[in-house]
C-alpha cells in the first residue's frame, strides 16, 4: 500500500491565463479538475526530461505551474491540491489577476 503527500496551494498562486488554461485541458501534464480547483500530479523530472531546460520548454505556457511543480518537488509532494480556499506559499508568487 502506498500513501502519498499533496502540497495544498491557494490558485493565487496562478495567474488568470494560466487557470484558462488548466480549464482548456491546454497544460501539460497530468490535471484533474474539480469543482473549486484542480489537482495536479507531480511528476518526476527524469521520467519526462532529459533536463531541465526541456520541461522549462514544455511549459513555457505556465510558469507558475511549473514553480508550483518544483515546489511539490523540494517537498516530496506527489499531487498538488490547487484549491480557491488554498494555502498561500511564501516560496511562490500571487496574483490577483
Amino acid at each position: 500500500m502506498a500513501a502519498h503527500q499533496y502540497l495544498d496551494l491557494s490558485t493565487r498562486h496562478l495567474p488568470h491565463s494560466e487557470r484558462e488554461g488548466l480549464d482548456e485541458g491546454d497544460a501539460p501534464g497530468v490535471i484533474r479538475p474539480f469543482t473549486y480547483g484542480w489537482w495536479v500530479h507531480v511528476h518526476e523530472l527524469a521520467d519526462s526530461y532529459d533536463n531541465a531546460d526541456q520541461e522549462d520548454e514544455e511549459y513555457e505556457d505556465f510558469p507558475a505551474l511549473l514553480a508550483a511543480i518544483r515546489r511539490a518537488r523540494e517537498l516530496g509532494c506527489t499531487w498538488i491540491l490547487l484549491d480557491s480556499d488554498g494555502e498561500l506559499d511564501d516560496e511562490l508568487p500571487t496574483h490577483d489577476d
